[in-house]
């Protein structure tokens, strides 16, 4: 379903060049100063109580030529569950559409995303992710008004600036996997574990990386996230179903051509039925695993495991 929402964007801000508002402090991002990046107002728009909402916005990147992004701010009040942002090769016009299936990933890139209240991240020096002049972009934004989360005043609302980089900066640019494990079947009243192993190889990376962020999630019945190497070495753990951490890793790690990381979700079901996979955040869950390393893909495509292999 089509509906009209605003999508404002903005190029330059009131703010004097300099004064950013640490997002951990604001929702409410001051926008980049002129030239140096750009603003995208998603919204506001009604969560009603009791309801889940996820909407896709299809716009388009308010800039004539091509940029670097080497910094990604994302901004929302509570209630938000995530927003993740895609780009595509491909035109459409802008509008809004009401749904909880997934993003086509044959046709659609992801490449940031945010599962917090507000994230600020600088990539490593030189590298950065590469956005075409008026390149097609999806905003994928997902509330929760309900028993789990809550949305204050039924409105959801998000900000995102993209920064840009100065493109003789920038020697690597950013690479994104993103892992999905629907082999779910979480028994009431029990603890179990679902574990992946994720191979970038396998998905189309025949290359060594250095990973620069990872982040992990799942819904209410998830308890623990972790992420190991081949080696036994942890890399990543959260226990914050809600809140999860976006780990950066200042000193990249390299991972092998063909070396493997594993991920398990830990849950805990507490009612009297059956949990499986699925989107809404109430009665299913959910085990993903976000992945950014450089050097990406020559394509600019984005990388995906959405199977249900092991």
């Amino acid at each position: 379903m089509r509906r009209s929402i605003p999508m404002v964007f903005l190029l330059a801000s009131c703010a004097p060049a300099g004064t950013i508002i640490p997002v951990d402090q604001a929702w409410d991002l001051p926008a980049p100063p002129a030239g140096e990046g750009v603003q995208v107002t998603i919204g506001p728009f009604d969560v009603p109580a009791n309801s889940e909402v996820q909407k896709n916005f299809f716009m388009k990147l308010p800039v004539d030529h091509d940029v670097m992004v080497n910094r990604v701010q994302i901004g929302y009040p509570k209630g938000s569950h995530h927003l993740n942002l895609f780009k595509t090769g491909l035109t459409f016009p802008d509008h809004v559409e009401d749904t909880f299936d997934a993003v086509p990933y044959d046709k659609f890139d992801m490449f940031a995303s945010s599962q917090s209240g507000s994230l600020d991240w600088a990539m490593p020096a030189g590298v950065a992710l590469k956005l075409a002049a008026n390149q097609q972009l999806i905003a994928q934004t997902h509330w929760v008004n309900g028993f789990t989360q809550s949305t204050p005043g039924g409105k959801g609302v998000a900000k995102v600036n993209l920064w840009f980089a100065k493109p003789e900066n920038v020697q690597n640019t950013l690479g994104m996997m993103f892992v999905i494990n629907k082999n779910l079947d979480i028994p009431p009243h029990r603890e179990s574990l679902a574990q992946k192993s994720v191979d970038l190889a396998r998905a189309g990376m025949a290359a060594d990386v250095k990973v620069v962020a990872m982040t992990g999630h799942f819904h209410s019945r998830g308890k623990a996230f972790s992420v190991d190497r081949d080696s036994g070495e942890n890399l990543y753990k959260s226990n914050n179903w809600d809140e999860p951490p976006f780990k950066r890793f200042d000193d990249p790690i390299t991972i092998k051509n063909g070396e493997k990381l594993h991920y398990t979700s830990t849950f805990v079901n507490n009612t009297d039925l059956l949990i499986k996979f699925g989107p809404h955040v109430e009665n299913q869950e959910h085990s993903n695993f976000f992945l950014y390393f450089y050097p990406g893909p020559a394509n600019g495509k984005a990388l995906y495991d959405t199977a249900g292999l092991p």
